[in-house]
């Protein structure tokens, strides 16, 4: 079965097998969704939404310690869920 998803929001690509950017009508990438949410500056310069993951990382690691930093390979909330609980503090 294929079902086309057309969105903006990188949280719903996730648990998509392939992932096709479209420009002007055109497939200008076609990706993993894992490979495609590793690119922000891509994600930024064609429009598309970082995952809500992603923008906590990201925000949690302005606060953090250097030792304590949260990967930035984690692009989903079961992964960083499993993240932050092995968390020392």
């Amino acid at each position: 079965m294929t079902i086309v998803n057309i969105t903006h929001e990188a949280d719903e690509i996730e648990k998509s097998d392939e992932v096709c950017v479209l420009e002007n009508g055109k497939i200008i990438l076609r990706s993993k969704p894992k490979k495609l949410l590793s690119k922000p500056s891509y994600l930024k310069e064609h429009r598309l939404t970082v995952t809500f993951a992603s923008k906590l990382i990201a925000e949690l690691n302005t606060r953090l310690s250097y030792d304590k930093k949260i990967s930035t390979k984690i692009y989903n909330d079961d992964e960083l869920i499993s993240c932050l609980s092995n968390l020392k503090m």
